[in-house]
């Protein structure tokens, strides 16, 4: 999402995270009234190139990295170990986040590819404050 954050400015913030639980993957950013539109196309252009794999091996490191400091930093509070282990008996695993950190170190850009092409679009909402004089 660097794309839509910083080069092309179409949001304030954009980040997508998966939920095990659901099998959804969801993305919300902070788009500015009247970029919706763009913001929206540009995510699911982003969502087309990794389906094409269209990421080089810095990219895939750079993400590896990133998700596996988060998992790291999980058995750094009572909270996080809390909430992955919780996670982990509702879905039937006794994984902990050091293994599944392992996990992310070994994916290919094949497996993301593969991931990526299931993912369909299934809802698209707005949040928005009401201008003044709105009733709703």
């Amino acid at each position: 999402f660097q794309n839509v954050r910083e080069k092309l400015s179409l949001c304030y913030y954009c980040a997508a995270r998966y939920d095990k639980a659901s099998g959804m993957m969801m993305v919300d950013s902070g788009v500015e009234t009247g970029n919706e539109q763009k913001a929206q196309e540009e995510i699911l252009h982003q969502l087309e190139l990794v389906k094409q794999g269209a990421f080089d091996d810095s990219e895939l490191e750079s993400t590896i990295l990133t998700i596996n400091n988060a998992l790291k930093s999980t058995v750094d509070t009572l909270s996080g170990l809390e909430n992955w282990y919780l996670t982990q008996i509702l879905s039937g695993s006794d994984e902990s986040p050091l293994d599944n950190a392992g996990k992310v170190s070994r994916i290919t850009k094949d497996e993301i590819q593969a991931a990526a092409s299931q993912i369909t679009l299934d809802t698209v909402f707005f949040l928005a404050a009401k201008k003044e004089g709105q009733n709703q």
